[in-house]
C-alpha cells in the first residue's frame, strides 16, 4: 500500500505542477492497457482537484493518434460561459483563438435543432459588405479615357 501512496503523490505532483490543472478544466486522458494504473491516478487527482476527467483507452497496438478521438474532442470542446446582464456571452478563448474571433469581429447566429450556432463571417462576406458601403456612381457613357489619362501612359491625342 505504501507503493501507491508514493505513487498518488507522484501523480499530484504531475497534475497541479507539471500539467497545471486547475478546477472546473477539462482534462483528456489518453491511455493503453499497459498505463491504465497510471492513468487512473492521473484522473484521480485531477479529479481531486476539481477537473472534469475524460479517460480515454486505445489499442497500442494501432497505430496512436495524435488527436483525441473525434467524439472525445467534441465533448472538450464544451466550454461554460454565463450571459451577462445586457445579454452578452464571452466565447472562451481556446474557441476565439482556434477560429480566429478577435475584438470587432462578426458573427452570425442561427438556431440548429435545439442549439444555437455562432458562425463566423466568411472572407467573401466580408468583402461584399465593404463593397456594399462604397457610394457607387454610374459614369457617364462618353467618357474619353485617352484624353482624360493618356498623358500618363505616354498615349498622345491625335
Amino acid at each position: 500500500m505504501s507503493k501507491r501512496l508514493d505513487y498518488r503523490k507522484g501523480a499530484r505532483v504531475i497534475v497541479e505542477t507539471c500539467m497545471g490543472i486547475k478546477p472546473n478544466e477539462k482534462v483528456l486522458i489518453i491511455t493503453s492497457r499497459g498505463f491504465k494504473k497510471n492513468a487512473l491516478l492521473l484522473a484521480e487527482e485531477a479529479e481531486a482537484l476539481g477537473a472534469e476527467v475524460t479517460t480515454v483507452n486505445v489499442d497500442a497496438n494501432k497505430e496512436m493518434l495524435i488527436e483525441p478521438p473525434e467524439e472525445e474532442s467534441k465533448k472538450m470542446l464544451k466550454l461554460k460561459s454565463r450571459i451577462g446582464p445586457k445579454g452578452q456571452v464571452v466565447i472562451p478563448k481556446p474557441i476565439r483563438d482556434s477560429f480566429g474571433f478577435e475584438p470587432g469581429s462578426e458573427v452570425y447566429f442561427h438556431i440548429e435543432k435545439e442549439n444555437v450556432v455562432i458562425e463566423k463571417k466568411s472572407g467573401e462576406e466580408i468583402l461584399e459588405e465593404l463593397l456594399n458601403r462604397c457610394p457607387r456612381k454610374k459614369l457617364p457613357d462618353n467618357i474619353d479615357w485617352d484624353e482624360l489619362y493618356g498623358s500618363q501612359f505616354g498615349i498622345k491625342k491625335k
